[in-house]
């Protein structure tokens, strides 16, 4: 049974342009991901990854769309 990654890498440009594990998505793609994500029995760590260049907006919305949808289980990362 494929219970789905252990880790997701969420990347963010400091143009606002986000990756999920190195492959470019929309916001909107991004969304539904996590959505999908959250319905996984086993839920894999969400790495967020940004350099000190992007906006904390940017930041601040995959945070708040990994809480709305019960990923509690993220880290930051800064590049």
């Amino acid at each position: 049974m494929n219970t789905g990654p252990e880790k997701l890498i969420v990347s963010i440009s400091k143009e606002g342009e986000f990756y999920v594990n190195a492959k470019e998505v929309s916001i909107k793609k991004l969304t539904q991901l996590l959505k999908a994500t959250a319905t996984l029995p086993k839920k894999p760590v969400i790495l967020v990854v940004a350099d000190e260049e992007v906006p904390l907006k940017h930041v601040t919305k995959v945070v708040d769309l990994c809480r709305e949808n019960g990923l509690e289980d993220f880290r930051l990362q800064s590049r």
